[in-house]
């Protein structure tokens, strides 16, 4: 059964890769636009069907190797939380998962993994403290017209190779990888991510690690001081479409 993540090599992809710390973000985004460490992007809402509205990177702050926490080897694996993926069924499948009452794209997420091959996690210190004492980010915020939202990019994974896999943990050990079991038979999963693809490739290009994952925290602008705060209000870049961004 062939699985397609997405209708464009820019479709969001999140991936629960957990923190290190207590303060850290643990979702993180597949890096399709390649954001570094201290980009601050601009989201807003639109209409557009697929997604709850665009995003557009603003500005990356400068940073320095000081800004930066020791950087650690991120997880071996990760757990998909949102992706679209298109599946292609023949007809009997079809017919026998519609019979069982089963979900077959819900059952394909709630399985599927991001592996990691050898990335590193390159953690910000302060980037709200940065971003306040960065004074063409500050004016750059206050330039955007109302009615958006605002994140920086607060860590990045830098690696080589990054996979997608299916495998269910409370599955008998005799089910292969790719596997899914559904009742009365099993179904071979074969995964295509023009994402992924792109990512790798680059990788091989430049021969060197380059941004596979990152991490984002909500900003806003504080009206009464005119200083960034972290908000509250979280926000699911997921839902976002951000092929509007370049990727680098």
């Amino acid at each position: 059964m062939a699985v397609t993540c997405g209708p464009s090599p820019g479709n969001p992809i999140a991936v629960d890769m957990g923190g290190f710390g207590p303060n850290e973000a643990t979702v993180a985004l597949v890096n399709a636009p390649q954001l570094m460490p201290g980009a601050i992007v601009y989201v807003r809402d639109s209409a557009t069907p697929k997604y709850s509205g665009t995003g557009t990177a603003l500005y990356v702050l400068r940073t320095s190797e000081a800004d930066f926490l020791p950087s650690q080897p991120e997880q071996a694996f990760g757990t998909v939380v949102s992706a679209r993926f298109d599946v292609d069924l023949d007809n009997d499948v079809r017919k026998a998962l519609r019979s069982l009452n089963i979900r077959w794209s819900n059952r394909i997420a709630a399985n599927t993994t991001v592996m990691t091959g050898g990335m590193r996690r390159h953690v910000l210190r302060d980037p709200i403290g940065l971003l306040n004492n960065d004074k063409a980010a500050i004016t750059i915020m206050r330039g955007v017209e109302d009615g958006g939202r605002f994140v920086v990019v607060s860590a990045v994974s830098y690696g080589a190779l990054i996979a997608m896999e299916s495998f269910n943990y409370t599955s008998s050990p005799a089910v292969a990888l790719n596997t899914l079991e559904v009742p009365n038979f099993y179904l071979h999963l074969k995964y295509t991510c023009a994402t992924l693809d792109t990512l790798n490739s680059r990788a091989k290009q430049v021969g060197t690690a380059v941004p596979m994952l990152f991490f984002y925290s909500p900003i806003r602008l504080d009206s009464d001081t005119g200083l960034v705060r972290g908000d509250s209000q979280p926000i699911d870049l997921s839902e976002f479409d951000l092929t509007a961004i370049p990727a680098r």
